[in-house]
């Protein structure tokens, strides 16, 4: 390929002629850092298959996969171009509207929309093309800066919850999210929280504050304080936050997949451009909720995106010795909906992923399951002894600790200096200090809200008494 450096471009379009010659830019954008463009045209790849390999618009997207997979540092956008009415020699809107939606659904970036020869219903190829022009967000080493400051503070916010519990500041169950913190970063990257929503099991304390509750609020909440999310009543594994769309914790294994599933149904029976991702463990995919949650999702096309935090171990139990087939997301397959492994240590793969996934949801062509490889460094709960991995086993996972790969891209690609990582360390230790003291001095809730969050009905007939 001929070099583009005498030319000093921002952006440049490169028609995809072969195979090679699209290898060739990806390589390129990685290398030198570029942003460039795709154009395939009409004869290039479409719905009917085109000359470069004889692709039709699946098969060029697949290619381009692996391509990322290859090369992950490029940033090459896949464009369509020239799609409208009079392509393919007619004026057959059918054939139009075809070929928006497989480029759509097999994830453009853009579509050039060509109104030139329309007649009419142009109106309605655009409300069809709309759906692919928007794009993941660029991941920009401010990204990664704002990712190292969240997820460290994530970490840190559950390790003082670990030291609290210790204490007996902190009672019944507590299940901590250190090792996972890439899963949530990647997923908040691509969704839009003032609209989309997210409900997990009971590993969810970090949920709430990724979306927007304050953590002082989260912690008194395990604290069991009257100024928690849930006013001290729900604990560890009922945090709720109504105001940022986050539908709880919850403390039944797989209970949250069917409520997840019902937040779809309604988003889609009201219309709303919304689309709720659902957290569950690998051991929750072996609920029969999840079946027949997935069976209905799949059948009425429900903006939900199911989200395996696949850990390895469903409490202390592996996942090869529950289950005949150990790569779940092949459990998606036989209800013919998009289904993939994803690296759950990487950010950048989760938000891949899940923006993929949600443009799907938004284009109404219902939900995805994402098995997403991850890893707890500490136990199922604190109760945990963890005798059933080794100390080895661990270690080996903290080499690709999340938080550390992302503090090495920072420095390596001079994001950021030393200085500045320190700077966020010590913003984020003055954060949970204040987290801690504000828990520690808020009061119990009054024995009082006991019947006040139960019984609606202020002279409910069975009561006999209250509580003074």
């Amino acid at each position: 390929m001929r070099s583009l450096k005498e030319f000093n471009p921002r952006k440049i379009g490169i028609g995809p002629m072969s195979s090679e010659a699209i290898e060739a830019v990806y390589k390129y954008s990685s290398i030198n850092n570029k942003e460039l463009m795709l154009i395939a045209s009409k004869n290039q790849i479409d719905h009917s298959g085109g000359y470069v390999n004889n692709w039709n618009t699946k098969e060029y997207s697949n290619f381009l996969k692996k391509l990322k997979n290859k090369y992950p540092n490029t940033n090459v956008k896949v464009c369509r171009d020239h799609c409208g009415p009079g392509f393919n020699g007619n004026y057959l809107l059918k054939d139009v509207y075809k070929t928006i939606d497989s480029d759509i659904e097999n994830n453009f970036d853009l579509i050039h929309v060509d109104f030139s020869k329309a007649k009419k219903n142009y109106k309605k190829i655009l409300e069809l093309s709309k759906n692919a022009i928007i794009y993941m967000k660029k991941i920009t080493g401010k990204t990664y800066l704002d990712w190292y400051e969240n997820m460290l503070l994530w970490r840190k916010f559950e390790d003082k919850l670990a030291a609290k519990y210790i204490q007996q500041k902190i009672r019944g169950f507590l299940h901590l999210y250190n090792g996972q913190e890439a899963v949530l970063a990647g997923c908040l990257h691509s969704t839009d929280p003032k609209k989309d929503r997210m409900i997990s099991s009971y590993r969810s304390h970090v949920h709430a504050i990724g979306l927007g509750e304050d953590p002082k609020f989260v912690m008194a909440e395990l604290f069991g304080k009257a100024t928690g999310t849930s006013g001290g009543l729900g604990g560890s594994m009922h945090i709720f936050s109504k105001k940022y769309n986050f539908f709880g914790g919850h403390g039944i294994v797989g209970g949250q997949i069917p409520l997840g599933t019902g937040i779809a149904f309604g988003d889609k029976y009201f219309k709303r451009d919304s689309v709720t991702l659902c957290f569950l463990g690998d051991g929750a995919i072996r609920q029969g909720s999840f079946h027949e949650s997935i069976n209905l999702a799949a059948l009425w096309k429900l903006p939900v995106i199911y989200i395996v935090e696949n850990n390895g171990y469903a409490m202390g139990t592996s996942v090869a010795r529950t289950t005949s087939q150990e790569d779940l997301w092949k459990l998606g397959e036989p209800y013919e909906m998009p289904s993939m492994p994803v690296d759950g240590m990487d950010p950048i793969k989760v938000a891949e992923a899940i923006d993929e996934c949600v443009k799907h949801a938004r284009a109404g062509k219902g939900p995805s399951l994402l098995d997403v490889k991850t890893y707890r460094y500490r136990g199922h709960s604190m109760s945990d002894a963890q005798q059933y991995r080794t100390k080895e086993e661990v270690e080996e996972y903290r080499k690709i600790d999340p938080i550390t790969q992302i503090e090495n891209v920072i420095l390596s690609k001079k994001f950021g200096k030393k200085s500045d990582i320190e700077k966020i360390e010590k913003k984020v230790k003055s954060i949970i200090t204040e987290c801690e003291e504000f828990a520690e001095s808020s009061p119990f809730p009054e024995k009082t809200i006991m019947y006040d969050v139960v019984y609606e009905q202020k002279d409910y007939p069975f009561i006999n008494h209250k509580i003074n």
